[in-house]
């Protein structure tokens, strides 16, 4: 099962998703908390392993995920139904991962795939949870689930007890 962390604040999230051999960590961009292009390249300094998504808050400049890929080495993009529809033509698009949230495949959820101008998206269902509940995971048969990170005023405040149940309950861990 794959697993995608949202919003990465700090290295405290992005070494937690690594060391679960996250498939991809996403940072937001284009919203007033977004993290600057520099605080996300030193986090990415200090971990390694899982994708870097980049998610846009909808209805943002699609040139902004431009300019923090021209310089971090991004794998891929976050983008609702409405966005993806209007800049999937966009050259930093292809041939990266894309995530459209929404219901782009007649989904609730999200779906990911590969897209390029020769290739056909061929989707795997992605689950966004907020409470993590390992039954609801089992149930539905994910091929991906897709996780918001801790929030805490102080990174050395947070608390992952409740996702290292989840994870031990998933037999991830």
């Amino acid at each position: 099962m794959k697993i995608k962390f949202n919003h990465i604040r700090d290295l405290s999230d992005a070494r937690y998703a690594s060391a679960l051999m996250a498939e991809w960590i996403g940072f937001s961009v284009g919203a007033e908390d977004s993290l600057s292009i520099s605080k996300i390249q030193e986090i990415l300094n200090w971990c390694s392993g899982p994708k870097i998504i980049l998610e846009l808050n909808p209805g943002s400049d699609p040139f902004v995920l431009q300019s923090y890929a021209d310089v971090l080495p991004i794998d891929g993009f976050e983008l609702d139904k409405e966005d993806f529809n209007k800049w999937k033509e966009l050259p930093f698009l292809q041939n990266r991962e894309i995530i459209v949230s929404g219901d782009y495949f007649d989904s609730v959820d999200s779906r990911i795939f590969t897209h390029n101008e020769n290739q056909i998206p061929s989707p795997a269902h992605i689950q966004k949870l907020k409470q993590p509940i390992a039954s609801q995971i089992w149930d539905a048969e994910l091929a991906c689930i897709s996780l918001d990170c801790e929030s805490a005023a102080d990174p050395t405040m947070k608390n992952y007890d409740e996702w290292n149940s989840f994870f031990e309950e998933l037999e991830l861990l």
